[in-house]
């Protein structure tokens, strides 16, 4: 029988690098006198939500996704938020945004498992926002292109949840890319009664080889 490569599947957002540090270092870079943590992202992330949903329905365009997520926020947070100020805090963030760097422990991680399994990239969102992400952390060193699926290819108009993650994973271990391009992947029906489901993956760089539970209930 023939012996294949296990496929580790991996997060981009807040696995590969984090947006958290993303974007309190812009705040800090900005309000230098102005103390920021947790529950400052925290707010940053139900904004984003908010934005990307409406985004995802057409309601709004991907500009005004990306500002009305920073004015909002802005705004809940107590600081200055009106249009030139929300502009100031967005060209800054994607600046560092599109200065991300891979850590180093990535590199030998990486280089390690290159020749031993097959690498997997899943990631959500815009297209075009999420390539930058992957240009700039070179991430193409270990991940071709037909094992990079992000999900506005895949025809998801949500953000991934959980039952999405798995269809989108059974769907690409029967076809390859262009198969997936040429096909609306359906979501599947999962057994409410099942509170669980493993799949091969590695979402954490101290973990070589690991299996993630994925809630479905």
């Amino acid at each position: 029988m023939e012996n294949k490569k296990p496929i580790l599947v991996f997060d981009l957002d807040d696995t590969l690098y984090s947006k958290k540090k993303v974007f309190l270092d812009t705040l800090k870079e900005i309000y230098p006198n102005t103390s920021f943590d947790e529950s400052s992202y925290k707010i940053y992330q139900e904004k984003s939500d908010e934005a990307f949903e409406l985004f995802s329905k057409g309601s709004i365009s991907l500009e005004e996704n990306h500002f009305s997520r920073v004015q909002n926020t802005l705004t809940a947070l107590g600081l200055p938020s009106s249009s030139p100020e929300t502009m100031t805090f967005k060209k800054q963030y994607q600046f560092m945004m599109d200065h991300i760097q891979l850590d180093k422990d990535w590199f030998s991680f990486f280089d390690y498992l290159s020749s031993r399994a097959s690498l997997v990239l899943l990631t959500n969102g815009p297209t075009d926002h999420q390539l930058k992400k992957i240009h700039s952390l070179n991430l193409y060193k270990w991940f071709t292109s037909d094992r990079i699926f992000i999900s506005e290819d895949k025809t998801i108009d949500v953000r991934f949840n959980h039952t999405e993650e798995l269809s989108l994973l059974e769907e690409m271990t029967k076809m390859d890319k262009s198969d997936i391009k040429a096909n609306t992947i359906k979501k599947k029906s999962i057994d409410k009664s099942r509170k669980s489901k493993t799949i091969p993956t590695v979402m954490n760089k101290s973990l070589v080889s690991a299996e993630s539970e994925v809630c479905c209930g």
